[in-house]
């Protein structure tokens, strides 16, 4: 969910992007540049039909070049050479991976998890 205000202060979604890839990455660093804390809970469950609209297209034979072409926008349009990108997931993976901790002690659950043989399994 994102509220009204940051839409207005930073702009509605970069439309130069097609469909289902990196829109959202862009939108969520302009709202950090834009002063905007950003965050995720583990006390709120939303089931995710995986995939949906890929596989949607795919099945009706659809090439995928949008998705390169998204990935090399993005990368332009934030300047970000392998060593930015690299740098970026080192830190994106210990925060996660502290979030991930942090989230299912207090909630007793995490944001990354699935149904496997009738249970839930965390990852």
């Amino acid at each position: 969910m994102v509220r009204r205000c940051v839409f207005e202060k930073v702009g509605l979604f970069d439309e130069t992007f097609r469909i289902g890839q990196f829109e959202d990455a862009d939108f969520f660093l302009r709202a950090r540049r834009a002063g905007f804390r950003l965050a995720t809970t583990g006390r709120a469950f939303i089931h995710h039909f995986g995939s949906v609209t890929q596989k949607a297209l795919r099945s009706a034979g659809s090439p995928r070049p949008y998705e390169a072409e998204n990935r090399a926008y993005f990368r332009k349009k934030w300047s970000l050479g392998w060593w930015r990108r690299r740098r970026r997931r080192m830190v994106a993976t210990v925060q996660a991976a502290w979030w991930r901790g942090r989230e299912r002690w207090r909630s007793g659950h995490t944001l990354n998890e699935k149904w496997i043989n009738g249970r839930i399994a965390y990852h």
